[in-house]
């Protein structure tokens, strides 16, 4: 389990419509505490917007806990959500329990609809009883929101019989979808922008300026990364002090990428 996470406050960047209609709805769902699924590719922003959802609502103070359910081993997973008794010799100090350590934030259940099955399993057990401090025994007075988020749409997994539809039935509370990239391009511009902006300011770099040409290039190009990837490129651009950005720039920082936009 990750450690809290730090007070800097998440910045939803975007133009489109959709990208607007997602801010609006995710400071709407900030105001109940109803659990939550994220859904998009990899890369669309799905922690972002999570974490959005907890800078807006009353638990923003409190603590934010991101698990990895796709990545985590089994034993560590079942320690983290439910800890273990006090006298236990195999008791890990290293690991805290979601329940106690969250109380009165949020845990999101990150890549849950990767996870395998036995994982969905401890999950659900974990879904499924009253909110308590599993290793003291106590009733938490303020459980801990619950997001989780899916690289693919859980619908079509239940019905690959890849995903636990009880799981599914416990976070189903509010959804949100986010599309790729390659489906809101308008939204290119202003995420390089910020990016390289705040780069620049990390790094005590000038903010390279950006030509008409290349933001044509960067418009045909499908980024398979979506979001995540355009973040790369711009720290690569910032940390190679360029001060304009032009089509020979950018095929030398994306490299096999550049292909395809000269196509």
């Amino acid at each position: 389990m990750n450690a809290p996470q730090s007070r800097s406050r998440a910045v939803w960047v975007g133009t489109s419509a959709s990208a607007r209609r997602l801010e609006v709805e995710a400071r709407h769902a900030a105001a109940c505490s109803a659990p939550v699924i994220i859904t998009g590719e990899t890369g669309v922003g799905k922690n972002l917007l999570a974490r959005l959802i907890h800078d807006c609502s009353v638990r923003r103070l409190g603590p934010y806990v991101v698990i990895n359910c796709a990545t985590v081993a089994e034993r560590v997973l079942e320690a983290q959500l439910f800890g273990t008794p006090s006298d236990s010799p195999v008791r890990d100090a290293t690991h805290g329990e979601a329940a106690s350590s969250a109380a009165g934030g949020t845990i999101v259940l990150d890549a849950v609809g990767e996870a395998n099955s036995r994982t969905h399993a401890i999950v659900l057990r974990f879904l499924d009883v009253e909110p308590l401090d599993a290793v003291r025994a106590v009733r938490l007075r303020s459980p801990a929101r619950i997001i989780a988020t899916a690289n693919r749409p859980l619908s079509g997994s239940m019905a690959q019989g890849t995903f636990s539809y009880a799981v599914y039935a416990h976070l189903n509370g509010l959804s949100f979808a986010i599309p790729p990239l390659r489906e809101r391009r308008e939204d290119i511009d202003p995420l390089l922008h910020h990016f390289l902006a705040m780069f620049g300011e990390r790094d005590h770099a000038p903010v390279p300026a950006l030509s008409s040409s290349a933001l044509s290039r960067l418009q045909t190009y499908d980024w398979p990364g979506n979001v995540h990837e355009l973040k790369n490129m711009a720290e690569r651009l910032i940390v190679g002090r360029f001060t304009t950005i032009d089509s020979g720039v950018l095929e030398g920082v994306l490299g096999p990428a550049a292909k395809v936009l000269q196509t």
